[in-house]
């Protein structure tokens, strides 16, 4: 066999046993499995009626899915233009209902709450941000076009 077929060969098998080994990988069991984080993905967007999308959001737990306008600074207010519930696990093409009125270029930001009491409604209250206190993550604004 020529040298060139046999790196060939043997970089094939290479990448084919790296392709292989994490499904032989240490699975966790039981009550100490690591649970996914938060998380959401949102782009820059035209709104589609009185809704804006959510491109993907991964929610550990049940909760909501929150629309925030931004202050004078850029980062998020209090006042809250929308909300929906969603059930623990991926989401894609979520449409969220915002009320008031939202103008071409303003941005917004979106967070995902834990649920707590009945759940039915968002009611910052009873409910906990995944991201606590702190700021949100610059990749959780987008812009109105």
């Amino acid at each position: 066999m020529s040298t060139r077929l046999s790196v060939s060969v043997f970089a094939l098998a290479c990448g084919l046993a790296s392709l292989a080994a994490p499904a032989f990988a240490m699975q966790e069991q039981g009550s100490n499995a690591t649970i996914a984080p938060a998380s959401v993905i949102v782009f820059n967007q035209k709104l589609d009626g009185s809704n804006v999308k959510l491109t993907y959001a991964y929610a550990p737990q049940n909760g909501f899915a929150v629309v925030y306008g931004s202050d004078q600074h850029g980062k998020p207010d209090n006042k809250v233009l929308g909300s929906i519930a969603l059930t623990a696990g991926d989401h894609r093409d979520v449409k969220i209902p915002i009320s008031g009125d939202v103008k071409q270029g303003s941005p917004l930001w979106v967070s995902l709450y834990q649920a707590k009491g009945d759940g039915a409604t968002f009611d910052r209250a009873n409910a906990t941000s995944y991201w606590g206190k702190g700021p949100l993550p610059s990749t959780n604004e987008f812009v109105v076009q």
